[in-house]
């Protein structure tokens, strides 16, 4: 496990949500009410266009990867363990060097389903060129099919185009990335 510095990262991120939603709406940041989520992460009830106020919520209980490393053959480097432990949260997304990003949301009670079906299609893909799974999608950019991707080695970040094979480091750790989307 790394040391927490996803963690700070993400809670400057939301923190710096709230602030700009408060000052542009003058309430928490809105998204479509799913009914069938654990209500921790809602503040309020839902409008009657069915959207929600939502809050980031500290974790308090410890999502396991193992299993997933274990079906998928590979080892997720430790900052992708943080990233699932820190937080519960509809949206973190963003603008770096005019890409819009987003990252996977962790959803109580499904806080890898999304992860765990991009990780099977992502070795499917792997398996397809003939190549190990170096790397683990853990977002994608907004407009194309690009995805972010984390090198489970190094836990450098980098946006991958899939149609010409190809990789761009855009930050040294998840850390930083996250910190890039504020």
């Amino acid at each position: 496990m790394t040391s927490n510095t996803i963690k700070i990262a993400m809670k400057k991120y939301f923190e710096a949500l709230e602030t700009l939603s408060k000052d542009k709406t003058g309430d928490l940041p809105y998204f479509p009410y799913d009914p069938t989520l654990p209500p921790i992460i809602y503040v309020g009830s839902p409008t009657k266009e069915e959207w929600i106020r939502w809050r980031a919520v500290e974790k308090n209980t410890v999502t396991d990867l193992s299993g997933l490393e274990a079906q998928l053959q590979v080892k997720f480097h430790p900052s992708i363990f943080e990233y699932f432990n820190s937080y519960w949260f509809v949206l973190l997304n963003g603008t770096i060097a005019g890409t819009k990003c987003r990252l996977l949301p962790v959803l109580p009670s499904r806080e890898i389903d999304q992860f765990a079906t991009l990780q099977y299609q992502y070795s499917q893909y792997c398996a397809l060129l003939n190549r190990p799974m170096e790397y683990t999608p853990i977002g994608s950019e907004v407009e194309s099919s690009n995805a972010i991707i984390v090198n489970n080695m190094t836990g450098k970040v980098f946006l991958e185009d899939i149609e010409a094979q190809t990789y761009r480091l855009v930050s040294a750790s998840l850390a930083s990335f996250i910190e890039m989307l504020i």
